[in-house]
Formats: C-alpha cells, sequence, structure tokens
C-alpha cells in the first residue's frame, strides 16, 4: 500500500514538474512584442511600488539607517537589471551577450563622437531664440554657464550610472523587440520615448535626477522628443556607448542653458526646447534615414523571425 501511495506522489510530481517545465517554456517561447509588454508593466509595478512607499516613508529602518532614502536613490537600476535578467531568461546566454556587445563598439569615425557631445547645445540655443521671436520677448544674448570641473566630476558617475540602466532596459532590450515585431525605427523610437518618459514621473514625487518645476507632461514630452535622436545615433553606429556619452552631455547641456524651469521661472522655455528637439530628431530621421545593412543592431532583431515594418 505505501508502494502504490508513493507511485502516486512521484507521478503527481512528475506532473507537477512537467507542468512547470511548460510554463516556463512558454514564457522563453513569448513573441517580442509580448516580452516588450511583460518587461515594461514588471518594471513599472517595481517602480511605482518602491517609490510610493519611499514617498511616505513606509519602508522599515535596518541595522539604523533607513530604506527609505536608499530606494529612493537606487531604483534606477531597477531597469538595468530587469533588462539584464529578461535578456539571459528569453535568449539565454546569446541574449545577455547581445545586450552588453554594444558597450564594446569603439572604433567609430570621430566626427560621431563629436555629434554626441555636441548635438543638443545648438538645438538648445535655437529653442531660447525662437521662443523669444514667437513669443515677442525682448531680443538678447544668451550664454552657457557652464559647471565647475569639480561638480561635472562629481555628477558624472551617477549620470552615466543612470544612462546604462536607462539604456540597457529601453535601447538594449525594449528597442531590437520592437524591431522584431515590425516597427520602424522611427515609430519604435517615438513609442519607447514615451513610455520613457513615463517611467521617469515616479522621480518626480521622490526628487532623484529630476531638476526642479519640470511638470510631468513637459517630462514625458521631453523623452518623446529625445529619443528620435537617441536611437538615430544608435541605429547608424550600433554603439551603446556612444549613447551613454550623448546621455551625459545631453543632461550637461540642459543644465549650462539656460531653459530649465528652475532658471526660466516655467516650463514654456522647456516646451520650446522639446519641440526643437523633436523636429531635430525627426529632420535627422529623414535627411539620412537608418541603413538597411546588418548593423549590429539590426542582427539582434532576429528573436522570432522577422516582420513587415509598422
Amino acid at each position: 500500500m505505501l508502494e502504490f501511495g508513493s507511485g502516486f506522489v512521484a507521478l503527481g510530481a512528475a506532473q507537477s514538474s512537467d507542468k512547470l517545465s511548460n510554463i516556463f517554456r512558454s514564457r522563453r517561447q513569448l513573441a517580442p512584442l509580448g516580452q516588450v509588454y511583460l518587461v515594461i508593466a514588471i518594471a513599472a509595478l517595481l517602480q511605482c511600488s518602491i517609490n510610493f512607499l519611499a514617498y511616505f516613508s513606509a519602508l522599515p529602518d535596518i541595522a539604523g539607517k533607513s530604506l527609505n532614502g536608499a530606494a529612493k536613490n537606487s531604483t534606477y537600476l531597477i531597469n538595468g537589471s530587469l533588462a539584464l535578467l529578461a535578456s539571459w531568461y528569453f535568449g539565454g546566454r546569446p541574449g545577455l551577450w547581445r545586450i552588453i556587445q554594444p558597450y564594446g563598439r569603439l572604433r567609430l569615425y570621430p566626427g560621431w563622437w563629436l555629434l554626441a557631445i555636441g548635438i543638443m547645445v545648438p538645438v538648445l540655443f535655437a529653442a531660447l531664440y525662437l521662443n523669444d521671436w514667437l513669443f515677442g520677448e525682448t531680443s538678447r544674448l544668451y550664454s552657457m554657464q557652464l559647471p565647475s570641473w569639480k561638480s561635472a566630476l562629481q555628477d558624472a558617475p551617477m549620470i552615466v550610472k543612470v544612462a546604462i540602466s536607462d539604456e540597457l532596459f529601453w535601447v538594449g532590450f525594449i528597442y531590437p523587440r520592437l524591431l522584431s515585431a515590425g516597427f520602424t525605427p522611427l515609430k519604435a523610437s517615438l513609442l519607447m520615448g514615451v513610455l520613457w518618459g513615463m517611467g521617469y514621473i515616479p522621480f518626480l514625487f521622490t526628487g532623484f535626477f529630476i531638476a526642479p518645476g519640470i511638470s510631468p507632461e513637459n517630462l514625458v514630452l521631453g523623452w518623446f522628443a529625445m529619443t528620435p535622436i537617441y536611437i538615430w545615433l544608435y541605429h547608424q553606429t550600433g554603439s551603446a556607448l556612444l549613447l551613454v556619452v550623448f546621455n551625459v552631455s545631453m543632461q550637461f547641456a540642459y543644465s549650462a542653458v539656460p531653459v530649465l524651469p528652475q532658471v526660466t521661472g516655467d516650463n514654456n522655455v522647456l516646451a520650446m526646447a522639446n519641440l526643437v528637439t523633436l523636429l531635430c530628431g525627426l529632420l535627422l530621421w529623414w535627411l539620412w534615414p537608418a541603413s538597411t545593412k546588418p548593423t549590429p543592431v539590426l542582427s539582434a532583431c532576429h528573436l522570432s523571425g522577422s516582420a513587415e515594418p509598422a
């Protein structure tokens, strides 16, 4: 009787193991767009819940140290960590290698590095003068207020870490899957821009990495406007490290050129800067559209077969 019962237990355990294996196998076979929806939903849930708890100081103290402050200053790591984990889960070691490989692409024409460093400065100045001209403001000469070397060296490491985490998630994981699902590079970048900006909204409440006074709509519009330039640079070069340079330079440009609400007193100039940035990105795509050659970006899009561009 005991042997008969143990046989049923073994059979039940085997069936449970088979069901669990089928569940994991079906998840790994999830279509690229399904992977995008799933991972974005998990990231949003984690970001919103942890930042919500930290904002209301609901997290406990451990060993005399508050988890609320630590959570506010570290939730940016969620996206990057989730991108690496999901890349391994859905693609194994090859998937993990595909998301890391672009950071080793350094041998680019020097003009790309100069463009990544300096492109946002003339864009922001153009927005300032266009805003004055359209709204009849008194014409004046604007200048940059560059940070000190000490301040720049102090802020740069955090900007780099946030940039890498964001780019692993949006550019490394999400973007190739949108391409594989049939989106054109430009349409993928515009969709990503909206979602990227919405992902930053919890930081408005915790005050992490967001300039004071920026409205939620300007925050989302800013990433919607910036992402086409981001993806154009990436699609043309295949270098994720170039995007880190662009991100750091862009952050310092916004601090040096007087467009932020903490300097202007409202969100109007920043909104104009976002519109000019969007026009610049669309112009880049129109004048120099994405290459159809098998660049490192395109070659990473064989995740579940090809699709016709949306």
